[in-house]
Formats: structure tokens, sequence, C-alpha cells
């Protein structure tokens, strides 16, 4: 937090133009509600004050679509309650006036109300397509709001036991995603192109990558990441997939976040990859040859991580003889 010290204050300023203004809401569905300041008078208005003392913290928005930061000259921070149930985006000058306790000319400020998930770069890309309109002298309002809230739609996550029915019982209910990841040669490179390629929605086809054919300079992996929800396991087991390794289980660290500094527990339960081992002074693999393939899997203990590798495993072999099995017909 160190590191936003500047930016939050600005922003603390430019909050201070909308103390005496009143938020116009439109509710959607339900519950949810876009929220964004207005001079006039309504039925169903949010003082500023009320809301922005329930924001617990600041960060750097990274919605879905790139920044407009040349065309718009922005920079912009998300903030959220505790409980996620109010999000405020709030857009400033990327260079700000030398008192940084005087709002910046043209600050804005956009908010969401009891979001259906915890989504922060949806709820950022949501807001950011309200600030531009809004900025662009786009007076629709609601009209506007409903548009962008029928163009943006929340993910909705398949529950494990749809991907994986054999993994330990206890994980059949939590909402997951198959995401890819990539570990490079020295002369590897990544790019989004790389990204949509590889993407799998179910196991056995991501095995099928797995299992295929290298592609040079690049490892593929695929894990099995909980969303909405920091699942509570404290160990890994990383063996091979095909048969029990001799590495004992370890504690599982905090990984990075959306920034370098930004440490935050790891969501994944299951991470299939393909492995080779370094062989260089700074840690890359080989860019060519056949790599082997492991299996690291979670656990509240050491003894349930080794157990739900078993488990998990077992699975996922059966996996591969039906695709070996489909391959020499």
């Amino acid at each position: 937090m160190a590191l936003l010290t500047d930016a939050q204050r600005t922003i603390e300023g430019a909050l201070k133009a909308f103390r005496n203004r009143k938020w116009d809401g439109y509710e959607w569905g339900d519950c949810m509600k876009i929220l964004a300041p207005t001079q006039g008078q309504c039925e169903g208005q949010f003082a500023v004050n009320d809301l922005l003392t329930r924001v617990d913290q600041w960060k750097p928005a990274l919605p879905l679509s790139p920044l407009p930061y040349e065309e718009f000259g922005e920079d912009y921070l998300l903030g959220s309650s505790r409980t996620g149930d109010l999000w405020i985006f709030a857009a400033f000058p990327l260079r700000p006036s030398v008192d940084p306790w005087f709002p910046p000319e043209g600050s804005h400020l956009v908010a969401l109300l009891d979001p259906p998930a915890q989504e922060p770069r949806v709820i950022a890309e949501i807001l950011l397509r309200v600030h531009i309109a809004r900025t662009a002298g786009d007076t629709r309002d609601q009209e506007l709001y409903r548009e962008i809230l029928n163009e943006v739609s929340f993910p909705v996550y398949p529950l494990l036991k749809q991907l994986l029915p054999e993994a330990p019982p206890e994980w059949h209910v939590l909402p997951v995603e198959l995401d890819v990841s990539f570990g490079l040669s020295e002369v590897g490179c990544l790019t989004r192109g790389l990204f949509d390629d590889y993407q799998r929605d179910n196991v056995e086809d991501a095995l099928k990558v797995l299992f295929d054919k290298r592609v040079d300079c690049i490892l593929i992996g695929y894990a099995l990441e909980v969303r909405g929800a920091i699942p509570f396991v404290a160990w890994d087991v990383d063996w091979p997939l095909s048969r029990r390794g001799v590495n004992p289980p370890r504690r599982r660290e905090k990984v990075q976040g959306d920034y370098p500094w930004e440490l935050e527990s790891s969501s994944v339960l299951l991470y299939v990859y393909q492995y080779m081992p370094s062989y260089n002074w700074y840690g890359t693999p080989p860019a060519y040859g056949e790599p082997s393939v492991r299996l690291q899997v979670a656990g509240r203990t050491a003894a349930e991580a080794i157990a739900n590798y078993h488990q998990c495993a077992k699975a996922l072999r059966r996996i591969k003889r039906r695709l070996l099995t489909v391959g020499q017909e």
C-alpha cells in the first residue's frame, strides 16, 4: 500500500470535490446498482460521504479492455469495501496538481453496489464504460447503465465436480476455472494468441495438449483455480503424474497478485504441467526436447495433500490411457 500513497492522497483530494454532492442510482435486477454523482435532486440519492467511509482499500484498476491512457490521459483506482458490496471507480489525470489535497480538474467517480460476484476486473470494466460515456457527454443515465450491464456480464464458472468428478468430495461445490499458463525458455515469448490457442474448457482436452508433441520454446500447464473464494489449503504435493515422487509435501506460500508488489493466497487446487529441468544459471528450461508431465495437488494438511494427489492422479491417468487408446485406433 505504501506505493499507492501519492495516488491515494490525490484521490482523497479529488473526493472532497464531491463532499456536498449526491449520487443518482440506477437499480439493476434485485440488488445491483450503478451510482454516479449528480448536481440535481432526484429520488434514490446516495450521499457520497456515506459511501466513501465504507471503502477499506484502493488499488489500481485493471479493466478487461485496454486502458485508454493515451486517449483520455487518466489513471484509475478501484476502491472496495471489506465485504465486497461496494466498489468505487475513481478516474483522475495522470499529471495531478502539485498540491495533492487539491482535487485535480476532471476527476470523476462512479460506483457499483451489491454486484453478484466479487470480480474486480469485470466491475472495473463496467464502471470504466460508465465513466467514459459520462465524460463524453452521454446523459442517458439509466438507459446507458442498462446498456452497459447488458454488454458486460459477470462470468459463470462451473463447479469443480463438473470438470473432475473424481476429485476430493469437499472440492465438488467450488466454482473453478481451468486456466492455462506457460513456462518459457530463454528464447520463448508470450502473445495473446498463445493464450487463445491453448485455452481449454475441460480436463481431457487439456491433457491432450500436455501429452501431444511439445511446442518449441514453451512449456504448458493447466490449473483448476477457485474463483470467488480462497480455498482453505496449506500444503502442496508436486510429483510426476505417472508415479509417486520422493520429495516431501511443502507448505504453500503466497503468490504474486496483479502487481509485482502484491502477494495473495493461491486459489489453485490442482496444477498439471509440462516439466523440464533448467539447464542454465538463470533457471530456464531448454527450448527443445520432450518434457515430462507433473501434477501438483493441494490439501489442508501434508497427509491430505498426499491423499488428494493419489485420488486426482488416478483419475488423470485413466483419462491419459483413454486418450492413448483412441490415438492408436
